[in-house]
């Protein structure tokens, strides 16, 4: 039960992103992902290096996630898109 002008929009072509734009979202992405996990990872580094009561085996759960989370961004965005 829709209407044609509903249908209209969904059948329309969507409008490419310019090329620059599109590059620099790309980058940027690819820098703060980057940047992500290095940050995580040097944290985890001085979190234990320092001593503060904090073991390997104690490390917080979530500092663990965002790094995880940060690799498989990182390698679904620069993985090759599958082609048809």
């Amino acid at each position: 039960m829709t209407d044609g002008a509903a249908d209209a929009g969904l059948k329309s072509t969507p409008e490419k992103i310019p090329g620059a734009v599109a590059g620099f979202v790309y980058k940027g992405t690819i820098i703060f992902l980057g940047l992500a996990i290095l940050i995580v990872l040097v944290g985890e580094v001085l979190i234990v290096g320092l001593g503060s009561g904090v073991t390997a085996k104690t490390l917080p759960d979530g500092v663990i996630a965002i790094a995880s989370a940060s690799v498989g961004a990182l390698a679904g965005i620069l993985a090759p898109s599958p082609v048809a």
